[in-house]
């Protein structure tokens, strides 16, 4: 009963978004960067998070009484692990430099949204592990050319996702595998 007339409107839907009481995290992150030579490096990071509702207690319909308690969950869109690798190697070609570079990036599963709605599943987001690439070349001149793949793998992932009461789940995903080639100068301002 949505407008308070006694009528159950049974067909209407809402998201409703509450903020939660307590919270407790901990975490960790270490950069790194190993200088293999003048012209190769390799650096990385890595992250860890422990994240979850100490308490959250809500009442979603607004009738007085706590129907839905998250307590002890983990938090929503808070990965517990990430980590990146960047190998990177330049050298000199025709008047300028060539720069290559390979990424390689993780993120976790994480719950994207809770729902109170009965018989339907939390949002989640996947784990994903996505490989992207470049080459540039930069002319003394100022101008660059750069060739760029991401997502090499076309590895298929939901980036957010979000139940529509027991109707269905909207789903967003990543971009698929992207080439292409882009071009630039540099002022020097």
């Amino acid at each position: 009963d949505r407008d308070g007339d006694g009528v159950n409107e049974s067909t209407f839907q809402e998201t409703r978004f509450f903020n939660a009481a307590e919270i407790t995290v901990y975490g960790f992150e270490a950069e790194s960067t190993f200088v293999v030579s003048d012209n190769f490096t390799i650096q990385g990071s890595l992250g860890w998070l422990d994240s979850e509702f100490e308490e959250f207690k809500a009442d979603t319909n607004f009738d007085g009484t706590i129907d839905t308690d998250l307590s002890d969950n983990p938090v929503a869109r808070a990965p517990e692990v990430t980590w990146n690798v960047d190998f990177l190697y330049d050298h000199a070609f025709l008047g300028g430099n060539l720069d290559w570079a390979l990424n390689v990036n993780y993120v976790d599963e994480v719950v994207y949204a809770y729902t109170a709605v009965p018989d339907t599943p939390d949002g989640i987001t996947d784990d994903r592990t996505l490989v992207n690439a470049s080459v540039t070349y930069r002319h003394n001149n100022g101008w660059w050319i750069r060739g760029f793949g991401k997502n090499l793998t076309d590895e298929t992932y939901r980036v957010g996702e979000l139940p529509v009461a027991n109707l269905w789940v909207m789903s967003f995903y990543g971009a698929p595998r992207i080439m292409g080639i882009e071009a630039g100068m540099d002022f020097g301002w």
